[in-house]
C-alpha cells in the first residue's frame, strides 16, 4: 500500500509540473503571437454596450486568483491513477482548445486600457496579474472553461453536504472575470462550452465517444444537423451584437452531427442512471430542448404507452407519475435524459435515433428486456415510442417469445399502430431467426 501511494504520489508530480509547464508556453505563445499581430492588424473585441455598466470590485481579485489554488489542489485530491488521468487529460484539452480559439479567432479586452490603477493589497494582486497576462487570449475564456472542468471534479470528489460551498466559491471564480475587468461576456459562455467539450471527450465513468470505432451511424442525419449548424453560425457570423448567441446551438448541433456520423450513441453523454452530468447539460441543451418539443408534437395525440403483452409495454419517455406505474424500464433514447427512475428497476439500452439496430444491438435488448420483465410490468421506451423501443421489443418476441419477425411486428401493431420498422431494420431483425430459430 505504502509502494502504491509512492507511485500515485509521483504520478502527481509529473502531472503537475507537465501541466504547468504546457501552460505557460501555450498561453503565452498564444499571448505574443496576437501582440506580434497587433502591431499590422487590428485586433477586434465583442462587448455588448450593458458590459459598461459592470463595475471594477478589487475584492473580487482574490477569488480570481484562487483558480490557481483550485487547479493544483484537484491534482493532489485524485484518489487513483483513473482519476487523476481523466483529471489530467481534461486539464490538457481544456488548454488546446482554448489555445486554438485563442489563435484562430483573436479577441482583446478594452477596459484593461482605461481600468483605474487598485492600490494597496488588492492592488498588488491585480499587477502580479499584469505582469503575466496581456488583454488578449480572451474567448473562449480558459478561466472559465478550467473552472467547469475543477467544479464538475470537487463536485463529483466530495459528499453532497460540501457542494454548497464549492459551487458558492465557484460562482465567485466566474464571476470575477467579469469585475476584474478580464474578459468580456460572450468570452463567459464560449468558456463554459469548452470546458464542456473536454468533460464529454474524457468522460468519468463510460467510454470516451472518441475510443468507439464500430458503432451504428447515420450519414444522412449528419448531413441535417451539420448543415443546421452552419446556417446558425453563418447568421451569427453575418449579425454579429445578440446573433451570437446562435453560435450556442450550432456548436451543439455540430457535436450532435458529428455523433450520427463518427462516434454514435457513445457521442451522447447520458449516465447509467439515465441522466446528464452538469456539464452534458451544458453542451447539449439547445439539442434537448430541440428533442423534448419534436417528441411532445409528435405524441401529444398518443397514450403515453400502449400494451403489447400483459406484463409488458411500448411508449414514449414517461413523465415521473407515468414511470411508477411500471416495476422495470427499459430507456432505448440515447439523446434525452431521464430522471424519473429513482423508485424502480432501471434498464438502459441507449441507441441512436432514426438509425437501425445493429445485430448485436437487437440482440443485447432483448436480453435486456429479458431480465427487465423477470421484476413483473415493464415500459420499453424511446424518444417517441415509434422505431427504437419498437424495434427492442420485435427482437425481443423473437429471442425469447419465440414470435416470427412478422408475428411480432403484427402483434406490435396491434398495440401502437403507429410504430416505423424501415426494410432495413426487418431484414437485421430477420437474421436473429438464424441465431434463434424458434
Amino acid at each position: 500500500m505504502e509502494k502504491l501511494n509512492k507511485k500515485l504520489w509521483k504520478q502527481k508530480g509529473i502531472w503537475l509540473l507537465s501541466l504547468a509547464v504546457f501552460f505557460y508556453l501555450t498561453y503565452n505563445t498564444a499571448n505574443y503571437f496576437t501582440i506580434w499581430r497587433a502591431k499590422t492588424e487590428i485586433i477586434p473585441h465583442i462587448m455588448f454596450q450593458w458590459e459598461n455598466k459592470i463595475p471594477l470590485i478589487p475584492w473580487t481579485i482574490i477569488p480570481y486568483w484562487t483558480e490557481n489554488l483550485f487547479y493544483g489542489l484537484a491534482i493532489l485530491l485524485t484518489v487513483n491513477s483513473k482519476q487523476l488521468k481523466t483529471l489530467g487529460k481534461r486539464l490538457f484539452a481544456t488548454q488546446i482548445i482554448c489555445v486554438l480559439g485563442f489563435l484562430l479567432f483573436p479577441l482583446q479586452q478594452i477596459n484593461v486600457i482605461s481600468r483605474p490603477e487598485v492600490q494597496g493589497f488588492f492592488g498588488w494582486w491585480f499587477d502580479s496579474l499584469m505582469k503575466f497576462d496581456h488583454p488578449y487570449n480572451q474567448a473562449p475564456s480558459l478561466h472559465i472553461a478550467l473552472l467547469v472542468v475543477l467544479w464538475t471534479f470537487y463536485t463529483e470528489r466530495f459528499s453532497k453536504k460540501w457542494h454548497w460551498l464549492i459551487s458558492i466559491w465557484s460562482i465567485l471564480i466566474g464571476a470575477s472575470v467579469l469585475t476584474t475587468w478580464q474578459h468580456h461576456f460572450i468570452d463567459i459562455p464560449a468558456g463554459m462550452l469548452a470546458g464542456a467539450l473536454a468533460i464529454w471527450i474524457f468522460p468519468n465513468h463510460i467510454q470516451s465517444p472518441l475510443y468507439v470505432p464500430k458503432l451504428s451511424k447515420n450519414w444522412k442525419w449528419f448531413g441535417v444537423y451539420f448543415t443546421l449548424s452552419v446556417i446558425l453560425a453563418m447568421i451569427a457570423i453575418v449579425n454579429k451584437h445578440a446573433w451570437l448567441w446562435l453560435l450556442y446551438p450550432a456548436s451543439s448541433l455540430l457535436i450532435v452531427a458529428c455523433n450520427y456520423g463518427f462516434f454514435g450513441k457513445k457521442g451522447f453523454p447520458k449516465q447509467k442512471n439515465g441522466n446528464y452530468a452538469l456539464s452534458q447539460w451544458i453542451l447539449f441543451l439547445p439539442y434537448i430542448l430541440i428533442a423534448k418539443i419534436n417528441a411532445k408534437l409528435w405524441t401529444r395525440k398518443n397514450n403515453p404507452y400502449d400494451k403489447v403483452l400483459p406484463n409488458l409495454f411500448l411508449g414514449s419517455i414517461p413523465n415521473a407519475k407515468n414511470a411508477r406505474q411500471f416495476k422495470s424500464l427499459v430507456d432505448c433514447c440515447a439523446e434525452i435524459p431521464f430522471n424519473g427512475h429513482k423508485a424502480m428497476n432501471y434498464y438502459p439500452n441507449y441507441l441512436l435515433d432514426m438509425t437501425p439496430l445493429s445485430l448485436d444491438e437487437c440482440e443485447h435488448a432483448a436480453n435486456t428486456i429479458n431480465k427487465a420483465i423477470r421484476n413483473g410490468d415493464t415500459l420499453v421506451f424511446c424518444a417517441l415510442g415509434y422505431s427504437r423501443s419498437a424495434a427492442s421489443l420485435v427482437a425481443y418476441l423473437v429471442v425469447y417469445r419465440n414470435y416470427s419477425v412478422n408475428q411480432a411486428i403484427k402483434q406490435l401493431k396491434k398495440a401502437r399502430k403507429d410504430i416505423v420498422l424501415n426494410k432495413e431494420q426487418i431484414k437485421i431483425i430477420r437474421r436473429l431467426t438464424w441465431k434463434y430459430p424458434y
